[in-house]
Formats: structure tokens, C-alpha cells, sequence
């Protein structure tokens, strides 16, 4: 499995990837098949208010409708991230024990 983020287009607009021409492919999700368009290779990390993350390099797609960014397990595992609770948005760094929480959440509507 590689590392990988979803990007909704709203997003990918502001950030300024170039959206015409792009590869599309198809993935299989719960019982069906989405179209994803894949916008290249991007830097991710995790920024805290005390420490960040190493960069990770991800590959970057943007599914139709979509409006959340969304991380890949294998990102969340290269990031150095470990889910503690994760309907309660609970989560540390491996290195650590303290207990983080979310953010709040960020939505990408055009």
C-alpha cells in the first residue's frame, strides 16, 4: 500500500495544481467503484503548536465530490501518527505518549 492523500478539488485549486488533462483511474470502495483524478506528487507532514512530523512524500488524488482531506493508513503509519481513539479524534506521535486531539474539521466545498 503506498502513501497516499485525498485532495478535494476545491483544494487543489487554492493550492494550485494544474486540473486540466489529469489521469483518471478507478478504485473499488465498499461495494462499488469511484473515478479519482491524480494530481501528482506532493511534501505532507503534521504540524503541531510544539512539533511536526518528518516529511513524507504522498501521492496526491482528488475524488469527485469529495470534501475532506483524507489520509491513507500507509501515510498516517510514515507520518509517525498513532490512532488512539479515532471517533473522539484522539492521536499521539509514536515517539510519545502524550494525547492529542483534532483539529476541528476543515471542509472544501466549491
Amino acid at each position: 500500500m503506498r502513501a497516499e492523500i485525498h485532495v478535494p478539488i476545491a483544494l487543489a485549486r487554492r493550492l494550485g495544481f494544474a486540473l486540466e488533462g489529469l489521469r483518471s483511474e478507478r478504485y473499488r470502495v465498499v461495494g462499488s467503484e469511484v473515478v479519482t483524478y491524480v494530481l501528482g506528487t506532493v511534501g505532507v507532514r503534521v504540524l503541531t503548536g510544539d512539533r511536526s512530523s518528518r516529511w513524507v512524500s504522498a501521492r496526491a488524488v482528488s475524488v469527485p465530490r469529495g470534501y475532506e482531506v483524507i489520509l491513507s493508513d500507509a501515510l498516517i503509519k510514515e507520518l509517525g501518527v498513532v490512532l488512539i481513539k479515532p471517533r473522539s479524534g484522539l492521536w499521539r506521535f509514536v515517539d510519545e505518549e502524550k494525547t492529542r486531539g483534532s483539529e476541528e474539521p476543515a471542509y472544501w466545498v466549491e
